[in-house]
């Protein structure tokens, strides 16, 4: 070996002993075939952890982890599409309909991409579903439900009909995004409970005046907390739709 050679040995090995190791990049960039499969979940979901939401991290960890348990892989690159397959498989006599099975099988692909892992399930793989007719209340059906029941569900019901909301929108909406003169509603990030506004977009809605009256009654007889809906611990209710 040359002086020169053996040089450049010596500087190849000490830089590589002073490069940090444990960063992202270092961990993105080790080949894939060393990557387990739990800590593989691991790591992406506290990317979404931190990129997206507390919420959509729990969400995928539930996915991520029924189907780890049903593969009896243990690498990630081992993941091949007859694994993919089995498991709609099993999520079919489990009941699920195929929408339901579309959705989770798109949402565990993404997981894959993440490390640079595409093409393991073809779109044609996955199941074909119909798009049912919405069946819409009526009118009559409408005025009905806002006349039923009590101020809160009566309150909830109004917010989503005239806003338009999604449900973790109304769950962590404040009385401090309420302006009744204004008669303005606006949708923003709640860092206190780890949450913020899909595509990180915050906005204001226009409210009628039926609905700044349901609300201040609301506030006048049940507006302990600091959120419009809470639950019953005084936190952002999980399921205002099914509440």
């Amino acid at each position: 070996m040359s002086p020169a050679q053996n040089r450049y040995d010596e500087t190849s090995t000490v830089e590589r002993k002073q490069r940090p190791t444990g960063s992202r990049s270092d961990s993105m960039a080790r080949p894939p075939h060393r990557r387990r499969l739990d800590s593989a979940i691991d790591e992406y979901l506290s990317e979404v952890r931190a990129n997206r939401s507390v919420r959509a991290a729990e969400h995928l960890r539930r996915l991520l982890d029924d189907f780890n348990q049903s593969c009896t892989k243990v690498y990630l690159h081992a993941i091949a599409r007859r694994d993919l397959v089995e498991y709609m498989a099993l999520l079919r006599e489990r009941g699920l309909a195929d929408r339901t099975i579309f959705n989770r099988l798109s949402s565990r692909l993404t997981f894959p991409r993440s490390f640079g892992i595409d093409g393991v399930l073809a779109r044609r793989d996955l199941p074909r579903y119909v798009d049912k007719i919405v069946d819409a209340y009526s009118a009559t059906e409408i005025s009905q439900l806002l006349q039923a029941g009590e101020d809160r569900s009566r309150a909830a019901f109004g917010f989503f009909l005239a806003t338009g909301c999604r449900e973790q929108e109304v769950a962590h909406m404040a009385w401090s995004d309420v302006d009744f003169e204004q008669k303005i509603v606006q949708i923003t990030a709640k860092p206190q409970w780890s949450w913020r506004p899909k595509d990180c977009e915050e906005r204001f809605l226009p409210v009628p005046g039926w609905l700044v009256d349901v609300l201040k009654r609301l506030q006048k007889n049940d507006g302990h907390s600091s959120l419009i809906f809470p639950n019953q611990l005084g936190q952002p209710e999980g399921h205002s739709c099914r509440s």
